[in-house]
């Protein structure tokens, strides 16, 4: 079976913004099949037909939401992405897989 890759952008909920620029060209030049998660919000986005959104993240609990998608992702085994990681997200995935 053929990996997705998976695209980790919690505040991606528009058109407006780096957050989209950022993964729109990520999908571009990927060219095949990814998993983008991002928040509520983000289901009116298109990336094209091998690009599934899911409008995941909702920002009150947005940190324990990714929290439990990291530790999923990771067991799945698909490469992962996180577009904008910043230091929480780091810890997270520290967490949920130490020395990975």
């Amino acid at each position: 079976m053929r990996q997705r890759l998976q695209i980790i952008e919690p505040t991606l909920d528009g058109f407006a913004g780096h957050c989209y620029s950022l993964v729109a060209s990520l999908c571009r030049a990927l060219g095949g099949q990814a998993d983008i998660w991002a928040a509520k919000g983000a289901e009116s986005l298109d990336f094209g037909r091998n690009i599934t959104i899911h409008p995941f993240f909702r920002r009150r609990i947005r940190v324990f939401q990714q929290l439990m998608l990291y530790r999923r992702l990771l067991r799945s085994g698909d490469p992962l992405v996180v577009t904008t990681a910043r230091r929480t997200d780091l810890i997270s995935l520290n967490l949920v897989a130490p020395g990975t």
